[in-house]
């Protein structure tokens, strides 16, 4: 717990931090609004997938807590049993142009693990209040909405 608040005084990761956020909110946006046209129908109503959605990214930040507790979840290997990557033993710039660019590279491992708990948990927390509020206005108008 020492160690969280270690890097919540830390303001070089309050920006890493906003940018995994806004990416999380958008990504909970778009799969709710299609949850709610594709999958739930009008059933639930909306709030029902803002929770849902919510409590997953709950979920992944609490796996984000146990990578920094040294608890690896390795999915990947499960995935990719045969398949390694070659590198290349000839780099140019032309290589290097064709490279994604990372945000985060000059990150450590404990930061990378501590702004993936902060958004996870950021956005999680937003995403199940806006849920409940959402769910408590269907309850006083006493419908869902339908189509």
């Amino acid at each position: 717990m020492k160690k969280l608040m270690g890097f919540i005084k830390r303001k070089d990761l309050w920006r890493p931090i906003a940018h995994k956020s806004f990416i999380r909110v958008m990504i909970i946006l778009v799969v709710s609004f299609a949850w709610e046209r594709f999958v739930d129908t009008g059933v639930r109503g909306i709030g029902f997938a803002f929770q849902t959605l919510g409590l997953v990214l709950a979920a992944l930040g609490w796996f984000s807590y146990l990578k920094m507790d040294g608890i690896l979840l390795d999915i990947g290997k499960l995935f990719n049993k045969g398949k390694k990557k070659k590198d290349h033993e000839k780099k140019d710039m032309g290589d290097r142009l064709q490279d994604d660019v990372d945000a985060f590279q000059d990150l450590d491992t404990e930061e990378k693990g501590y702004t993936s708990l902060m958004a996870c948990e950021i956005v999680g927390i937003l995403a199940v209040i806006i849920g409940c509020l959402v769910l408590s206005g269907y309850e006083k108008s006493g419908e869902l909405p339908r189509r």
